[in-house]
């Protein structure tokens, strides 16, 4: 690609063998010769807030070592657990209303499950499915969060029972 990805666009690709992957550059082995036909879609988020610019605690890190993220990385989950294990994304609102949350992720394995906190408050089980591979990601969606007028945090804890998944961005 001519121009890479900005932060908020994600690049899935398509290369008419049944392999599949995302990032703005690619590289695919093809296993027999022939004509494929290769599709790359695009897609730019509004309110798009990657991983790696949120405040992560308790061992979270940003790695770039599994392609497929946004930005320049994601949030990578220690082995370990507890409330002070965490992503937190510090937002501005202009006006309160009711949102969904969409947390873009990769999982290799098992699920692996994370408690979301809004502004400090009650806890909600997400549950992140496996993705099958740490290259492919996947949203999970809460909906009806209720965001307040000026500032709000977005907290994924790992206190729900594991070590997170890889965190790539949270869209709103």
């Amino acid at each position: 690609l001519v121009n890479p990805a900005s932060d908020g666009t994600v690049y899935t690709w398509n290369f008419g063998d049944g392999g599949t992957t995302n990032g703005a550059t690619v590289t695919h082995t093809y296993t027999a010769p022939g004509r494929y036909v290769i599709t790359m879609n695009a897609m730019t988020f509004a309110n798009y807030y990657e991983a790696e610019n949120a405040q992560l605690s308790g061992g979270v890190a940003v790695a770039s070592d599994n392609p497929g993220y946004s930005g320049v990385g994601y949030a990578d989950f220690p082995g370990g657990t507890g409330t002070n294990v965490y992503v937190r994304w510090t937002l501005t609102n202009q006006t309160a209303g009711s949102v969904n949350l969409q947390f873009r992720y990769a999982c290799m394995g098992n699920a692996r499950p994370l408690n979301l906190k809004v502004n400090g408050g009650a806890t909600n089980f997400i549950n992140f499915a496996g993705t099958n591979a740490w290259t492919t990601y996947m949203t999970v969606t809460y909906s009806n969060v209720t965001l307040v007028a000026g500032t709000n945090t977005i907290e994924l804890q790992a206190t729900a029972g594991s070590a997170g998944p890889n965190i790539d961005a949270l869209i709103i």
